[in-house]
């Protein structure tokens, strides 16, 4: 009994084995067809001899389970569902397939043989590339306000294989992400208006060779003015206020201090100012003030009264010292970290000494209470240090005290 029970396992193991081994060798790949979407795919049934006999059918499945065509002969063949109109055989060995999609994207197959026996399984894989039809890049609206942060996303529509995306003039971003979908996130200032975002993709399949498709995108970047005062100087002078601005100045306006010289509104991006002969009445703070809708900026500039050594007198720019502020800066830390401490460690030093004095004279006074010989402060002698002399404190110690008297 166990005899046959062991028999039946082997068998069963020897045929488990058998069916897997003919099943991988039946659907071994031996052709890859890369192909274009709407293009026409030929592919191949091997047989051995090549010779079609009379009779013999040749069957090809989709993905092994759905039956897409029949060849019995040149004029008995039969083309199923959705591959009916768009499969034919114009050899026993070979099937077109026209107008392929993605959905015709997988493995075929084909038996040859008559139909109860020699059937022979070929198996062939159709790749199917359909290129990416565009890129989307969002926000669709890329206008920002400077000092925000815009997160850029770039998105490829459709495409088989995925496509690989980049930023193209990103330095930062230089190699590429397999995916449908790419982001990258923007600090924005005023020189980022107008800038250029440049989304690439490129798909990796031999059909698809010199496919590329660039989207780009300009980003319009809100900023405040931003203000240039430029100044000929001399007995005649000439005052230019230059105003860049995203979107431009509503207001330009050129005072000397609340003196209003001369205003522009919406259509220039300046205002100029002349004087000739100029007097110590000009000598002051010109400002020049310009707004738009994301706000104001406010440019100042000094000018003094200067005669030179040949009695030729008109306006100059005050020269500034750009190192003066820090330098206040950093005296006004020294006298608040180092001087009023220091000065506070005197005054407390100062007295200290004052009481140590206050009682010396004290002890002096009282001459029964020790053996000192002590001198008025008033007297022609003055105490640094005396004699050495043993003193008992209350608590009973013994301290020893040095006085030396020195002659004024």
């Amino acid at each position: 009994m166990s005899l046959n029970m062991k028999s039946t396992t082997l068998t069963l193991r020897l045929s488990t084995w058998t069916f897997f081994t003919v099943l991988a060798a039946a659907w071994t790949v031996t052709q890859r067809f890369p192909v274009l979407e709407h293009d026409n795919v030929t592919l191949n049934c091997t047989a051995e001899h090549r010779k079609w006999i009379p009779g013999q059918r040749v069957n090809w499945y989709h993905n092994r389970l759905t039956h897409i065509h029949r060849y019995e002969g040149q004029q008995v063949q039969y083309g199923f569902g959705r591959w009916a109109r768009r499969t034919s055989s114009d050899s026993p060995f070979q099937l077109t397939i026209r107008d392929v999609g993605e959905s015709d994207d997988g493995y075929y197959t084909c038996t040859i043989g008559f139909p109860s026996r020699g059937v022979r399984t070929v198996r062939s894989a159709v790749d199917v590339a359909v290129p990416v039809t565009g890129l989307d890049i969002l926000p669709i609206n890329t206008t920002f306000t400077e000092g925000t942060v815009a997160n850029i996303s770039c998105v490829a529509i459709g495409g088989k294989p995925t496509p690989y995306l980049r930023w193209a003039n990103n330095s930062e971003s230089k190699s590429s992400t397999q995916n449908h979908h790419i982001q990258q996130m923007v600090y924005l200032s005023a020189e980022d208006n107008q800038r250029q975002l440049v989304c690439e993709e490129k798909q990796p399949h031999p059909s698809l060779r010199g496919h590329q498709i660039l989207q780009t995108a300009i980003l319009n970047v809100l900023y405040r003015p931003r203000v240039i005062l430029e100044i000929e100087q001399g007995m005649n002078i000439t005052i230019r206020c230059t105003v860049n601005a995203n979107p431009p100045p509503t207001s330009i306006e050129l005072t000397k201090e609340n003196n209003i010289l001369t205003v522009a509104h919406e259509t220039k991006s300046y205002v100029e100012y002349s004087k000739v002969h100029v007097d110590k009445s000009d000598v002051g703070k010109y400002h020049c003030t310009a707004v738009n809708p994301v706000g104001r900026n406010v440019t100042s500039v000094q000018l003094d009264y200067i005669c030179t050594s040949s009695f030729e007198c008109g306006l100059v720019i005050r020269p500034t010292n750009p190192d003066s502020t820090s330098s206040n800066a950093d005296d006004e830390r020294i006298v608040v970290y180092i001087v009023i401490p220091l000065s506070i460690i005197v005054l407390a030093t100062c007295v200290i000494m004052a009481v140590a004095i206050v009682k010396n004279r004290a002890k002096c006074d009282d001459k029964d209470s020790t053996n000192i010989i002590c001198t008025d402060i008033r007297s022609e002698y003055k105490t640094l240090v005396s004699i050495d002399d043993t003193i008992s404190s209350p608590q009973g110690e013994e301290q020893f005290l040095k006085v030396k008297l020195i002659k004024v």
